[in-house]
């Protein structure tokens, strides 16, 4: 890029909007900017946060996020939610900066279920739905909402769940009782897939790639599903991208039928949180969209990786209120625990050194700790000083009073004594991830 773009990321604490971040807090030629409605994880990731922006359809959302805008001198703007998409690229005329989402007819089709299978009508993959309950020709059918990403039961969309089972004649009439909206769709109970896909502006289907979910713990998997699965599904990915004219980046989920077909889910012009798989393989689709918005020609390296397998697991930012200069750090089973680095502590040691406070190594160590660091190629440059103690004294001797400083240390007894001798926090090594400041 020629020059560097500040870009702002909307809803930030989405899914979607944790990706983004992934995928561009690195990246050199972009500033990134969060902005959120609730207190979200999104600031706890984006370092240049706002979190009191409007929801997008309060009346003043379009003159704060302008303001925004105006502020911070925004570029680009990138939603992260399909509502915020459909908003802004219906209102884009409206802000100064660009806003990285393909035309509003395509966001508005994509938006409802019942809109895109219509934009699809005729295609075989297009899931059988039903306007009256005598129309369908066998049970379970799924009664879903029909602007609601949250298609299957039990998944894991944007909303909440919005989707149920309706075992029979009886409960389909008793659904459609308490919520006349629900739509009646063939119920798809076979395997789950997501097709990550990116078209550039003349509408050259760059990249087409399947991931398959698995598991209760939303694993997902490259998909290597052989020639003919693979050629199936890129022959869906170009009839959707043509009737309905997508471009730039764009997911579509299929599920198995009970005939074993694939039926289509829902597509979505956007970045998808699931697209990290593709990402790390090598297929940056925030990246490449950027790229094209700024008039560069792109293209794709075909992934190198072979199959790559994401599990999804909780992972905890912290907010805190400690306030310090200087940290006082153990070494034996504290930064080098059995034989090894302890990466999570070296890595908290980099940051302080960004942030430009001392980390103090403070040791008993049966030899020169200078050595030891040597050893495992840990520059000594590194900390302010060590402090090799050779005696029986505590630590807390070694520690200033009145201090703005916190101990680490494995040993229970040493962290009592600093505690109750100098009044300053102590923390066991498994703490220090509260430490960590993930914001990029």
């Amino acid at each position: 890029m020629v020059k560097k773009l500040n870009v702002l990321v909307f809803p930030c604490g989405s899914e979607a909007g944790l990706e983004i971040h992934a995928a561009l807090h690195v990246e050199k030629s972009v500033t990134l900017f969060g902005a959120s409605s609730v207190a979200d994880q999104g600031r706890m990731v984006y370092r240049r946060h706002t979190g009191d922006l409007p929801f997008y359809t309060q009346a003043d959302f379009d003159d704060r996020l302008q303001a925004l805008i105006h502020s911070q001198q925004i570029d680009v703007v990138i939603p992260a939610h399909d509502d915020v998409l459909v908003y802004l690229a219906k209102n884009r005329a409206r802000f100064s900066a660009q806003v990285l989402a393909p035309d509003a007819a395509v966001c508005f089709t994509c938006q409802s279920r019942q809109r895109t299978y219509a934009a699809l009508a005729g295609e075989s993959f297009v899931p059988a739905s039903y306007s009256q309950v005598a129309d369908i020709p066998h049970f379970p059918v799924l009664m879903a909402a029909d602007d609601k990403r949250d298609e299957q039961p039990g998944g894991n969309g944007e909303g909440k769940q919005t989707a149920l089972l309706a075992q029979d004649e009886a409960g389909a009439l008793a659904a459609l009782a308490r919520d006349p909206a629900l739509r009646m769709v063939e119920y798809l109970p076979g395997r789950d897939y997501s097709v990550d896909c990116y078209a550039d502006r003349d509408g050259s289907l760059l990249f087409c790639s399947a991931t398959e979910h698995f598991g209760a713990r939303s694993g997902t998997s490259a998909l290597a599903g052989g020639e003919a699965l693979n050629a199936e599904i890129r022959r869906m990915a170009e009839v959707i991208q043509t009737r309905i004219g997508l471009r730039g980046m764009w997911f579509f989920r299929l599920k198995e039928a009970a005939d074993g077909s694939l039926k289509l889910v829902a597509v979505s012009p956007r970045v998808a949180g699931g697209m990290s798989l593709h990402r790390v393989m090598g297929v940056n689709f925030v990246l490449l969209a950027l790229f094209e918005l700024t008039g560069q020609p792109v293209s794709v390296i075909p992934p190198a990786l072979g199959e790559v397998t994401v599990e999804r697991a909780l992972a905890s930012r912290y907010d805190h209120a400690f306030e310090y200069d200087t940290v006082y750090l153990d070494l034996d089973d504290t930064l080098i625990v059995d034989g090894e680095l302890n990466e999570t502590v070296l890595m908290f040691v980099y940051q302080c050194r960004r942030l430009g406070r001392k980390v103090r190594l403070i040791t008993r160590h049966f030899q020169l700790p200078d050595l030891t660091l040597e050893a495992f190629a840990v520059h000594s440059g590194l900390f302010s000083d060590v402090i090799w103690i050779t005696d029986t004294r505590p630590k807390s001797d070694f520690i200033t009073k009145g201090e703005r400083a916190i101990f680490i240390d494995d040993s229970y007894k040493e962290r009592l004594d600093v505690a109750r001798t100098k009044a300053i926090p102590v923390l066991a090594p498994d703490a220090v991830e509260v430490l960590l400041d993930w914001r990029r």
